[in-house]
């Protein structure tokens, strides 16, 4: 059986007996100190420190309680046969000297460590061997020495390369049967001086030695394998296993299966492998904004904008904002975290559906209505200075933990109504919210009918909506003809055909809608287009992509022409899922945002507040929700994204992939900024409502920081005031912040006190002179992290 190219250990409990080996050893120590003992000297290992052990060099280690050490083993053959070379030595030693390459190696251990933590399967992969490679790679680019480097100059140094010769050829050929004639041939030495050089060397003869080497590998076996004894025994060259036990028995005074059992009832606890899990995540956590770590990991992006041009900014991320069933606007706390919203970022309107319900003293069949709990609501968003933006279909009301597990609540009920009963509860709401607010206060409602996707397939059911629609439309703008009344609400993951037959029937039906809605989760379905076979799209650009593809659609069925609204967005319809609470969501929202301007009208972020989606399982502070707002109303990084863009000049200037520029035509000018990395494919694998809340990094592709430079042209000459606002995994972040708190699940009141007052973005101010016309800004974005940059003129 071929033995692996390289292995992977990580321990706590370091105590090594003296031994040597063929494998070279890298060692990688986290934690604590780790005493490397030589035969000529002894090395003590600190954090992050790396030493290799070069082959067949005896060695042992002492490690104190606190230690945490990565051992890499790589195979000397696969490193001799990388470097075509059958002499190999390192000389790599941190504790003796620092520089770049030591960093650069340090970053590929951690992205090996990265992928480990990720994954429990890992070092049974490709990616391990792909891992393992690249530091086999960097090991023999950077630290190998060459052969001028290993030169023999004195006469005892040449005994020296003769014993490492003669163990070189035992090592790579221990395996099968080899003899002192066949060593004494390679070395060209005679075999009766050969005979005597190993008896006087090494206190014992040729055979005695060659045994001791395969028992010595043959017990490492026993430790770290599950290889059955037999093939144990043939795979370190003994001619059967009745050999290798007399032989075992003798060395260690008990058999190869007593030595086994023995020694893994002394290997670590599952109690003890959690904590060194746990001890390796946090540790793998900060490596992520240690700039030792990351020093190739860079990414630079440049961007050249004339402030002489611009335009009126279209701020469609700042208009709408989700709450969800309209029975959470009649309680007080959603109530105060709608004002929290609306006056740190201006939301002019908030959308709501499923208002005729019986929770609000509405049902079908009545000749009257009781509308008490809707003048409620709209009172209280009128009262703020909003307007109210209704959706008028009854939707499920429930709360989703990840595909196909969800709390429900109340299902859809659109089909309780008639055609002509659902014509009859319109006239007499638009009648009645007239006469409550007058008709100028209708101006500049917006309502839209929901479509149940469950419709899709129906064309009956499609012919019914169409009909609902109609008296919708007639009764909405025989009140006033200024009030926008839209629909659609469909997702655009599937049945784009049946849509595009859809859209052209509606455009030639006797009412079309002033515009069309559509709604965007991060999840794409089946074949068989239900709920139950619906993935998570690895396709980061995949919103644009498909507000693209629907525009063109819908283009093509005739209604191009009608403005399109993203009436409802988020990465996730899962309330149950960390992501949303984390630096990645503010920069996931800055990235989209930017993706989409000028693209859509409106884009209404759901949700506002994690109160919305409260149930049995969420009263810890944090418990992945998706609101801007946690339920104690505090701001999540999701929430200082729509910050910094209500902080932007009502002047657009220019944008790219990761920054948008605006002014207020006054020599002042406010940038937004994003490094949104990529989810890679444990977060895709990892069920939504199982995310480990103490190790995010690992649900990350890459960890690049990214350099932006913004050069603006044309600006007054003279000085500036720059002033950098940043969130990102240390400043503003609550999960950081929940973290430093060890989780704790029941805060107090001036613990939250204080997690509102420190959960703030960092600030920075600087000066800089334009020269020649030009500012030229450059600022180093760390992974996930948002950015605001607000330059004001210095008169």
């Amino acid at each position: 059986m071929k033995r692996e190219d390289f292995t992977l250990s990580i321990e706590s409990t370091v105590s090594d007996r003296v031994h040597f080996h063929q494998d070279i050893e890298l060692l990688f120590n986290l934690e604590g100190s780790v005493k490397v003992i030589l035969e000529n000297k002894e090395i003590c290992l600190k954090t992050e420190d790396i030493y290799v052990v070069n082959s067949n060099i005896k060695h042992s280690l002492q490690a104190d309680k606190d230690a945490l050490l990565v051992r890499l083993q790589i195979r000397y053959q696969t490193a001799a046969k990388v470097t075509e070379m059958e002499d190999i030595r390192f000389w790599c030693d941190t504790t003796t000297s620092e520089n770049r390459n030591y960093e650069e190696l340090r970053r590929l251990l951690f992205g090996m460590l990265r992928h480990y933590a990720e994954n429990k399967t890992y070092i049974q992969t490709f990616e391990f061997l792909s891992d393992g490679y690249g530091i086999l790679n960097c090991l023999t680019s950077q630290f190998m020495m060459r052969p001028s480097e290993m030169q023999v100059s004195e006469e005892g140094d040449k005994y020296e390369e003769r014993l490492r010769q003669i163990n070189h050829y035992i090592y790579q050929n221990y395996d099968h049967a080899i003899s002192l004639r066949e060593l004494s041939e390679k070395l060209y030495l005679s075999n009766g001086y050969l005979s005597r050089f190993f008896k006087k060397n090494y206190g014992m003869n040729f055979a005695q030695y060659l045994t001791n080497v395969r028992i010595f590998r043959a017990a490492d076996d026993l430790r770290y394998s599950d290889e059955s004894i037999t093939r144990i025994a043939y795979n370190n060259g003994f001619t059967s296993a009745a050999n290798f036990n007399k032989v075992f028995k003798n060395f260690y005074g008990q058999t190869p299966s007593e030595f086994r059992k023995n020694t893994t009832e002394h290997t670590d606890t599952v109690e003890d492998m959690k904590v060194q899990e746990e001890r390796l995540g946090k540790l793998l956590a900060r490596s992520q904004t240690d700039h030792k770590q990351e020093i190739k990991d860079i990414s630079r992006i440049t961007g050249e904008f004339d402030v002489r041009f611009y335009n009126n900014l279209s701020a469609s991320w700042g208009t709408i904002i989700n709450f969800g069933d309209a029975e959470n606007l009649l309680h007080s706390t959603m109530r105060e975290h709608l004002m929290i919203l609306h006056q740190a970022f201006g939301f002019k309107y908030v959308r709501f559906h499923s208002l005729f319900t019986e929770e609000f003293y509405i049902r079908p069949n009545q000749e009257e209505y009781n509308f008490t709990h809707i003048d409620s609501v709209l009172d209280f968003i009128l009262e703020q200075d909003m307007k109210p933006f209704i959706d008028l279909g009854i939707r499920p009301k429930l709360v989703v933990h990840e595909v196909g597990v969800s709390d429900l609540e109340r299902d859809a009920d659109m089909d309780l109504y008639t055609v002509e009963d659902w014509g009859h509860l319109m006239r007499s709401f638009m009648r009645h919210v007239m006469k409550r607010y007058g008709r100028n206060v209708l101006d500049d409602w917006k309502m839209e009918l929901w479509f149940d996707e469950k419709w899709r397939t129906d064309e009956e059911k499609g012919n019914q909506y169409l009909e609902r629609f109609a008296v919708t439309h007639q009764a909405v703008k025989a009140i006033n003809e200024n009030i926008q009344i839209g629909g659609y609400g469909i997702r655009m993951d599937a049945g784009h055909r049946r849509r595009l037959e859809f859209l052209k029937k509606w455009n030639n039906y006797s009412c079309r809608p002033d515009f069309l809605t559509v709604m965007f989760y991060g999840y794409k379905r089946g074949s068989d287009e239900s709920e139950q076979s619906a993935n998570r799209v690895m396709d980061n650009d995949v919103m644009i992509n498909l507000i693209k593809r629907e525009k063109n659609l819908i283009a093509e069925a005739g209604m191009g022409e009608l403005p399109v609204i993203l009436s409802e967005w988020n990465l996730t319809p899962s309330v149950r899922n960390f992501i949303n609470d984390s630096s990645f969501k503010g920069a996931y929202i800055i990235k989209n945002t930017l993706d989409l301007y000028g693209v859509v009208q409106h884009m209404g972020y759901a949700v506002g507040s994690d109160r919305q989606t409260l149930s049995f399982d969420s009263g810890e502070c944090i418990f992945g929700g998706g609101g801007l707002l946690t339920k104690d109303a505090i701001m999540k990084p999701a929430a200082f994204a729509y910050d910094f863009l209500n902080h932007l000049f009502p002047y657009f200037i220019g944008k790219n992939s990761h920054t948008l520029i605006t002014t207020d035509r006054h020599d002042n000018y406010g940038i937004v900024c994003h490094n949104q990395q990529l989810l890679n494919y444990n977060y895709y694998l990892t069920p939504e409502a199982s995310m480990d809340k103490t190790a995010m990094w690992k649900y990350y592709k890459d960890s690049k920081k990214l350099e932006i430079h913004i050069c603006l042209d044309g600006v007054l000459m003279g000085n500036y005031r720059i002033k950098v606002y940043r969130i990102n995994e240390k400043y503003g972040n609550i999960m950081k912040l929940w973290s430093d708190m060890d989780y704790e699940k029941e805060l107090s009141r001036n613990e939250l006190k204080y997690f509102r007052r420190i959960c703030e973005p960092n600030l920075t101010i600087r000066k800089m002179e334009a020269v020649d016309g030009k500012l030229e800004i450059d600022e180093e974005l760390q992974p996930n992290e948002i950015t605001f940059i607000r330059v004001n003129y210095i008169v």
